[in-house]
């Protein structure tokens, strides 16, 4: 065996000149003063062998702990996750795809019942393709951030004018559908099809920062930096659970401001704990300036039946049902205002009957004060199904697309008997 490998044993040395001749496969000893000597080729044969025999016997050392946190990091998972209605369809894309679109930027308590409304009504992208706009807004009222209701209206139109037969199976197909950026399209292929790509959120963002102290480098460079490290934490298997474990341990363990390290399962490869200070990382976000807005609108009724508009100005509650709204101007009284909102979308001037309580509401980036007020009008205003107005009835009113401040202010002055929930 010596032999073979090159190796001179006591007394033993190559006899051939070297370096031998690439398709010399034998060599010829002679005896040596010295002790054993190892053959150049010998070194390289060995570190060769030694380093496939690593390759088939599993991680290094250096790896070792990496490994042993991401083992927990499942075994935490399969104990502690929440039972949420999404998770009962991990390998649909399309429900993927609309879970992890309410999820942004809005709590997993508020977005269960929309979630669960919205695939009973849109079970497929089919379904969803198939429905007005309008019909996807009202099922998203309350629920804020309306552009995602219409840009999930976009994207189930899109594959089906072009005869998909559903979501694209690959990255760069997701990618190429309107307004799916890469998170999303990461979280469908890791969730969906157990796919090795990286699903990079805010929970998973502060996780990662945290786990690698990651220091403020800009948005892109922070974000390639999180990429790699949920890489090189990946387990061979189980993608989807993994994607999920990382979002469920920054929802609940690893909190912005007070992070619960002892329960944390990641917390032995944690530099940001070793530190002593894990909410130092990510560097705080510098956040955009909240806009204080006041408008005021105007309340209508005939009969069983409600005055509204549809939005098409670009901006906030854009293509929805509302009250006719204006913001108020400076120096303006807000009935004043709702009159001139009224105005503008009858012609007419109506006749002010009473004030309805103020609501406030954020939305997005604006802080939005709204003034509400019911007026008569002495004839009825030009309506059609096509036109700037329109009559809602009442018991419709529940299922039309209505943002949330408007909601309850009908909910207000018409009282519960309207079917108008009170959704904040």
């Amino acid at each position: 065996m010596l032999r073979l490998l090159g190796i001179g044993v006591r007394g033993l040395e190559p006899r051939a000149s070297w370096p031998p001749s690439r398709h010399s496969t034998k060599l010829s000893y002679t005896p040596l003063a010295r002790g054993i000597i190892l053959h150049p080729m010998a070194i390289s044969t060995s570190a060769s062998k030694a380093k496939h025999a690593q390759s088939r016997s599993g991680p290094t050392k250096s790896e070792c702990p990496t490994r042993t946190a991401t083992a927990a990091l499942l075994a935490w998972f399969r104990a502690n996750r929440r039972p949420l209605p999404w998770r009962t369809a991990w390998r649909d894309p399309y429900r993927v795809l609309i879970s992890e679109v309410m999820l942004q930027q809005t709590q997993v308590a508020t977005v269960v019942p929309y979630y669960l409304r919205w695939v009973e009504r849109f079970p497929t992208l089919e379904a969803l393709a198939a429905a007005d706009e309008s019909e996807a807004l009202a099922l998203w009222s309350g629920l804020g951030y309306y552009g995602r209701a219409r840009r999930l209206h976009s994207v189930a139109r899109a594959i089906v004018s072009a005869g998909l037969p559903g979501l694209p199976a690959d990255l760069a197909g997701l990618r190429a559908l309107p307004s799916i950026g890469a998170y999303t399209a990461g979280a469908i292929m890791a969730i969906a099809h157990n796919q090795r790509t990286p699903a990079v959120d805010g929970n998973v963002t502060r996780v990662l920062s945290r786990v690698d102290a990651l220091s403020d480098a800009g948005p892109a460079e922070l974000n390639r930096s999180v990429e790699a490290a949920w890489l090189r934490i990946a387990p061979r298997r189980a993608m989807r659970h993994y994607a999920e474990a990382l979002m469920e341990l920054g929802a609940t363990v690893c909190s912005p401001t007070a992070p619960d390290c002892v329960l944390c399962p990641l917390a032995g490869i944690c530099l940001a704990k070793a530190g002593g200070d894990p909410t130092a990382y990510p560097a705080p976000v510098k956040r955009s300036v909240t806009t204080a807005v006041v408008h005021a609108c105007a309340l209508v009724r005939q009969d069983d039946a409600v005055l509204l508009t549809r939005q098409t100005q670009p901006g906030l509650w854009h293509g929805m049902l509302e009250m006719p709204r204006t913001e108020v101007q400076d120096d303006e009284a807000p009935q004043d205002a709702a009159a001139r909102a009224l105005l503008a979308v009858t012609g007419l001037h109506g006749h002010l009957a009473r004030a309805l309580p103020t609501v406030r509401h954020s939305v997005t980036r604006f802080r939005v004060t709204l003034h509400p007020f019911e007026f008569s009008l002495t004839e009825p205003p030009p309506v059609s199904a096509s036109g700037p107005a329109l009559w809602v009835q009442v018991s419709s009113l529940a299922s039309a697309p209505l943002p949330a401040p408007q909601r309850r202010v009908l909910a207000s002055a018409l009282g519960v008997a309207a079917g108008v929930p009170h959704v904040c």
